[in-house]
Parts: structure tokens; C-alpha cells; sequence
């Protein structure tokens, strides 16, 4: 509510989910399926993709119903103008607000990343930039552009074969941080607004 004005949250209900989503929302309420939180080792999880088990634990919990929260409030709103960047900026809003509303977040977390992947991703930031602009994809309208480079995936390989997935995210939280450290007057709303 500091963030965003708003005194209600939802009421929350853990379930067990059998679907791949773990958070739900309808109306009033958060369905949490805590089936998907029983640690990145847990047996059940063998056939999860190793990407997809590194968010399977308690600790990420908390950011994934941030995020829930979050894109329920503001959801993305596209239109036939919509670039890539468009999209980088509101993942990385996304991202941005999530290290705000979680206490002690770290990056890495969020980002569903190992620490290795985090550092491989500060270390290429240059190249993913110059990797994005070679490839004329920072203005695409192509949504499948924009799709390869911020959904959960193995790897971004549209920017490089080695790069952990989402880094189109990444980038985006890194504009968005950027741009607030200059701008220290935004609030949270304005950066998940379709304006920004």
C-alpha cells in the first residue's frame, strides 16, 4: 500500500495446484499452490527442466506473489505500435518493482537465475546491447521478438547461446533502474503504466 495506494490485499488461499502456474488471482483472491515451492531438489520436480526448478522453492514464494500482484494491478497493455521495447520496459518495471516491495530482494531471485547466470549476465550486458541493436530487435513489432527475449526459457538465444534465459528482462530492469537513479521522483505506478 506505501507503493502503490491501495490498502487491500488479496485474501490468500494455499491449494494444490496441478498446473504449471502456481499463482492464481480472481477477484479478491490469491490462490497459492504451494506444491510448487518443495525446494529445486524436491523428486517431484524430476521433470521440470533445471531453469523451471530453480524457482521451485520457498524462498521464491515471496517474489512470485509479488509478481502476481503486480500484473494483476497492472497488467500489460499492448497495441499494434508495440516494439520490443516496449516490452523490456515493462518486464523490467516488473522487476524493478518486485526488488522494491520485497524486503532484502535479491536480483538473482527474482530473476529466477543462479548466481552464475546473474554474473554472466552483468558480465555480457554490452553484448546483449549490441546483440539487440545488430539485430534490429529493440524496435521490432514482432511479438515472437519480444516473447524469445522475456519468457522463462533455458537460454535468450536470439541474443546468445549462453546467455540464461529472460535477459531481455534483465536488460529491462537495468533501463528501468537507469532511469529512476536519474528520475528519483517516479513512483512504481508510473513505471507500470502504458505512459512510461
Amino acid at each position: 500500500s506505501n507503493y502503490f495506494g491501495d490498502n487491500e490485499f488479496y485474501d490468500l488461499y494455499s491449494v494444490v495446484s496441478p498446473y504449471n502456474q502456481s499463482i492464481f488471482i480472481a477477484d479478491s483472491m490469491m490462490f497459492i499452490g504451494l506444491n510448487h515451492y518443495l525446494g529445486s531438489d524436491y523428486v517431484g520436480y524430476d521433470y521440470f527442466e533445471p531453469y523451471q526448478r530453480v524457482v521451485k522453492t520457498p524462498q521464491h514464494l515471496v517474489y512470485d506473489i509479488a509478481e502476481a500482484a503486480i500484473v494483476d494491478k497492472y497488467p500489460y497493455q499492448s497495441d499494434d505500435e508495440e516494439t520490443v521495447l516496449n516490452v523490456l520496459l515493462y518486464n523490467g518495471a516488473i522487476v524493478y518493482s518486485i526488488m522494491q516491495l520485497v524486503p532484502d530482494a535479491d536480483i538473482a531471485e527474482v530473476m529466477g537465475y543462479t548466481q552464475r547466470q546473474l554474473e554472466w549476465a552483468e558480465d555480457n550486458e554490452k553484448n546483449a546491447w549490441s546483440a539487440l541493436i545488430s539485430r534490429k530487435l529493440l524496435y521490432s513489432t514482432n511479438r515472437q521478438d519480444a516473447n524469445r527475449l522475456v519468457n522463462p526459457s533455458p537460454v535468450t538465444s536470439i541474443l546468445h547461446q549462453e546467455s540464461p534465459g529472460r535477459l531481455g528482462r534483465y536488460i529491462g530492469y537495468k533501463i528501468v533502474k537507469s532511469y529512476v537513479e536519474n528520475h528519483p521522483d517516479v513512483n512504481l505506478k508510473r513505471l507500470l503504466s502504458p505512459d512510461f
